[in-house]
């Protein structure tokens, strides 16, 4: 897609749909951990197709997870973070290389199917698990990285280890975004190799990514005000109507 094409694509309703969607997903990523990607790309898939979505949105939350970083910084877990991308990324690299070879139907489901199942699925994960081994830490982080590098919104599979190890609050967050920011790192450079990211996608990903900056901010002064399983509901409202307007697009075979 040409920058010609998406321009042709986007009114000015749908940049501000654009614009508060990366700001509401940033801050609802850097509050709970999770579902970020999922909202901007309930956002912006009607714009630029679906078959799009996932390499634009892996510039634009390495974008995110900088300045999520950058927040909080001294509170990230570097030993946790080495050990879940030990296992995440070789996964990463075999998912974004499935990813590539899917046509966009198939990519609707996928994404609708998993951001549907995800929420559901983490009704079962126990509140009171006890710390997992460094086996099943690199166990799970290798099944996080698969559905990371095919799918958006993979990050939700880090928060049972992160919170399994002991990590929560800004400690979690921040650990949270250094894993993020080299997953999808390792997904441009797959995408890139094989030519699904082109520049014009990799230019709409950084605007959407310098949209969410505020988020992050915003995150940490609400982190310290208000209720997390607020934002926890809310989050999973989104991802679901999300996950099934991707299911209803697979259905019915619209971009």
């Amino acid at each position: 897609m040409s920058l010609d094409q998406v321009a042709s694509s986007v009114d000015l309703g749908s940049a501000v749909s654009v614009a508060i969607g990366a700001l509401v997903g940033s801050l609802m990523s850097s509050v709970t951990g999770s579902g970020g990607a999922a909202i901007i790309a309930f956002v912006l898939a009607p714009i630029i197709g679906v078959a799009a979505v996932v390499q634009t949105i892996s510039v634009a939350m390495v974008i995110s997870h900088v300045s999520r970083i950058g927040v909080f910084w001294t509170h990230i877990n570097w030993p946790m973070c080495a050990l879940v991308l030990a296992g995440a990324t070789p996964g990463c690299v075999v998912g974004a290389l499935i990813y590539t070879q899917l046509d966009e139907r198939t990519i609707s489901a996928v994404l609708g199917f998993f951001l549907v199942g995800m929420v559901a699925g983490r009704r079962f994960i126990p509140s009171n698990a006890g710390p997992l081994s460094r086996g099943a830490v690199l166990v799970i982080a290798l099944l996080y990285g698969l559905i990371a590098g095919t799918t958006i919104g993979g990050g939700i599979l880090v928060l049972p280890i992160l919170v399994g190890a002991g990590l929560g609050g800004m400690a979690l967050i921040g650990t949270d975004a250094a894993i993020g920011l080299a997953t999808h790192f390792v997904k441009i450079v797959v995408f890139g190799s094989a030519q699904v990211l082109t520049l014009e996608l990799a230019i709409l990903g950084t605007v959407v990514g310098l949209c969410m900056i505020p988020g992050t901010f915003l995150a940490r002064w609400i982190l310290r005000r208000m209720p997390l399983a607020i934002h926890a509901a809310l989050v999973d409202v989104v991802i679901v109507l999300g996950g099934l307007g991707f299911l209803i697009r697979a259905l019915t075979g619209s971009a």
